[in-house]
């Protein structure tokens, strides 16, 4: 499902729209890109770690992190129970169009 993209080379040119309309371009690149990549297509569902591990997700709250600060991307953290503990489901909030895909 979520794992489909295994190249940590990817690149993602992304229009965000933020409050009051107003937009902006930008290019992710690498882990965080494929991250996001990954957010924009589950929509409000979100995504866990677990759902994006195939072997390349093991930092996503950094990715997460980094979206944040360096995009400026409005992404929630849910947490989780299970047995055990819990975990975090990230939801992407702000609205995002993926313009081109690259690697």
């Amino acid at each position: 499902m979520t794992g489909t993209h295994n190249t940590t080379a990817m690149s993602l040119k992304v229009k965000a729209t933020f409050e009051g309309n107003q937009s902006k371009t930008f290019t992710v690149k690498g882990k965080a890109a494929k991250t996001l990549y990954h957010l924009i297509r589950v929509g409000t569902k979100g995504v866990t770690s677990l759902e994006l591990s195939n072997s390349w997700a093991y930092r996503t709250s950094a990715y997460i992190h980094d979206l944040r600060h360096d995009y400026d991307l409005d992404i929630e953290m849910v947490r989780e129970p299970h047995h055990g503990g819990w975990h975090g489901r990230y939801i992407l909030h702000t609205p995002c169009e993926i313009l081109k895909e690259g690697e």
